[in-house]
């Protein structure tokens, strides 16, 4: 196919993409949404009334009004079939319960104990009302299931109220009659006996009188005005509507034309020139739909052979993981499928890549330079704080402290790209200077005290060298062993010297390797009308630093969740999934399948690039059991993409003698 042809093409799609998008703007009904804010309802501590002195004392701080004091019960109620009926029958008596569920989302902040409500309607009016009613009708339904709950409890008391009754009327019959039949008795085995019998009225009547206490205590506790929750911010209605949104419509519409597009002439050229993917390309275990295949089943593997160490999957995280899995797996064999072929891929692969030495030198003496000055700096701004469990505060400040460093903040994507580059020109690169690399990266993977940078250095070294057929399949499964037991005493020491705070050989497994897939299922859709606001978190916060815009930034630490180990990782899955459900899971799906595939490809047909930007990528995908990181942090791979290129392209040719000598 002709160049010019192919252009063509290319403005065709935009302009249909832009014509449809104009056109399902004009014709689709507009939808506006409104927003309540909840507080958790208020946790009473245990009435008074019948205790002693001693006993008010001990139970002043007791919380007994337990009943439903979580925000994630409150979908449970808000998405029940008698809920949606009283809503429909208030608002919508004929409409679908489906449709309604549709239109009523909710969002719990599990950090604040909160739950955001919004509904959507074609009337904004309409919209607030409805929403102020779903907040009323769960106040109803929270009173009512507390108030059925005491009188289940209360009936409970009274039997046992009455039971301890009749025991104690019996006791004191018995040792009534025993006591007048025997009253002038001088026996000591007769005397003995009145005094085990009147120990027995004594206890029965404790008992009875401990009952008697706490059914008016429950029964006083039934009468008290309680609080459900507190609204903490008012009915609000967004000005524009919520759809029709523009810039999601036509994103989406023109992504996807620019890859079908894609797609057809690369089937062209595959027509013309028709070749299959080879047995040992197909099982490679650094492909994309080998190492995302394996790394699933050997999780699905662990979790079902723990024993009660965390919560059950849910249905949300398999129809998510399923829909990931197909869509990845068939676009990343179809885009590796589809890239032309070159002579001789293995040799391609293997071979060392050409480096622009200027550039890659000057880079070099630079990371020399800032990464041990980062870690000074960061070690002096914690030493300021305290001298003691540095490891820990080092972690603590990363979080949370105050990291302007200018130059010395990029010491860790510098060290990456270099690494990248370096492990890719083995051998034909000098030892000491891969080796001052390997440390400079180790310098800022202690100055950030994260596990990722650290997985960073291993995964990306033993990459390169499995391809570079140095180290074998077995020789990694040896060194996985060792590497996970060396994870576990870092996590240990970062964690601090308090006892209570280290972790067990099952509490790192169940926090770090196998609660992601559960906590997966206790996230929520966002509401937020922010296009992407949990998969762009990164473009968002860099517009905003540079001035350009003002957008809402989620936080860099994740709310925590109990599963009940507590963790705030939730897989590659959730911000697609915050963001856009199961279509967004899909659609990402799709475009990993396509970045990988290709990439993997080029990799093959020996672009250097390629092989430093796929390196990146396969981190992430022997992580993806843990977090998405090329998205959420799409600002830092376009980083290292950047020092890549600068470090392997050929167009600047300052120094004659760049190329190396074949």
């Amino acid at each position: 196919m002709k160049k010019k042809k192919i252009i063509t093409g290319y403005l065709v799609v935009s302009i249909v993409a832009l014509v449809s998008t104009i056109l399902i703007s004009l014709t689709m009904q507009k939808k506006y949404a409104a927003f309540i804010t909840l507080s958790d309802e208020h946790v009473e501590n245990d009435m008074l009334l019948g205790l002693t002195a001693k006993d008010a004392l001990v139970n002043q701080h007791k919380q007994l009004d337990c009943g439903i004091n979580n925000p994630y019960i409150y979908c449970q109620l808000i998405y029940t079939n008698n809920f949606l009926k009283d809503i429909a029958k208030l608002h919508y008596p004929k409409t679908h319960i489906e449709d309604l569920k549709d239109s009523i989302a909710y969002k719990i902040d599990g950090k604040y104990k909160t739950i955001e409500i919004r509904t959507i309607s074609s009337n904004a009016t309409k919209a607030a009302i409805v929403t102020n009613s779903v907040a009323k009708l769960l106040n109803t339904y929270i009173t009512n299931q507390k108030t059925n709950f005491y009188k289940q409890e209360l009936a409970y008391i009274l039997s046992i109220k009455k039971e301890k009754e009749k025991i104690y009327k019996r006791k004191e019959k018995i040792y009534s009659l025993y006591l007048d039949s025997h009253f002038d008795t001088n026996l000591k085995k007769e005397i003995l006996k009145i005094d085990n019998l009147q120990k027995e009225r004594d206890l029965a009547f404790n008992e009875y009188n401990n009952a008697y206490i706490q059914y008016y205590r429950t029964l006083s506790f039934l009468d008290k005005n309680r609080n459900i929750f507190t609204i903490l911010k008012n009915t609000t209605i967004e000005e524009t509507p919520i759809e029709p949104n523009f810039i999601p419509y036509f994103l989406t519409l023109e992504s996807l034309g620019v890859i079908l597009w894609t797609f057809i002439i690369l089937i062209g050229k595959r027509l013309k020139e028709p070749t299959y993917i080879t047995t040992k390309e197909l099982f490679n275990p650094f492909s994309p739909w080998i190492l995302t295949i394996s790394i699933w089943l050997f999780i699905l593997l662990l979790l079902q052979i723990e024993k009660g160490l965390l919560y059950p999957l849910t249905n949300k995280f398999y129809y998510s993981l399923s829909l990931w899995l197909v869509s990845f797996t068939f676009f990343s064999i179809t885009s590796y499928y589809l890239i032309p072929n070159r002579a001789n891929q293995a040799q391609n692969f293997a071979s060392p890549i050409h480096v622009n030495k200027l550039f890659f030198n000057c880079l070099v003496m630079l990371l020399t330079i800032i990464a041990p000055l980062y870690f000074y700096q960061v070690l002096k701004a914690v030493l300021a704080m305290s001298t003691t469990e540095i490891m820990m505060n080092i972690r603590t400040f990363n979080i949370g402290g105050d990291k302007s460093f200018g130059i010395l903040n990029y010491a860790n994507i510098i060290g990456q790209a270099l690494l990248a580059v370096a492990i890719w020109r083995y051998p034909k690169i000098s030892g000491w200077k891969l080796t001052l690399i390997i440390v400079c990266n180790i310098i800022s993977a202690f100055s950030i005290m994260g596990k990722m940078p650290f997985v960073f250095i291993i995964a990306i070294i033993i990459f390169a060298l499995y391809e570079k057929k140095i180290i074998k399949i077995r020789t990694i499964a040896l060194w996985t062993i060792p590497l996970f037991f060396l994870f576990y005493i870092f996590t240990n020491a970062r964690q601090g010297d308090d006892e209570q705070s280290q972790l067990s050989l099952a509490d790192f497994l169940g926090m770090y390797i196998l609660s992601p897939p559960v906590a997966f299922g206790l996230i929520t859709e966002n509401i937020h009308t922010q296009f992407g606001l949990s998969t762009f978190s990164s473009i968002y916060r860099f517009i905003n630093d540079w001035g350009l815009g003002h957008y809402e930034i989620k936080d860099g630490i994740q709310e925590f969740v109990y599963v009940p180990v507590l963790t705030n990782v939730y897989t590659i899955l959730q911000p697609f999934y915050e963001d856009f459900g199961y279509k967004g899971v899909t659609y990402f799906g799709m475009l990993y399948g396509i970045l990988t595939g290709t990439t993997f490809k080029l990799s093959h047909n020996g672009n250097g690039i390629a092989k430093c930007i796929y390196s990146y990528i396969a981190v992430n995908l022997i992580l993806q059991f843990f977090q998405e990181g090329i998205f959420i942090g799409f600002i830092a791979f376009l980083e290292y993409i950047a020092i890549c290129i600068v470090c392997i392209q050929k167009t600047i040719k300052i120094d004659t003698k760049y190329y190396d000598k074949k």
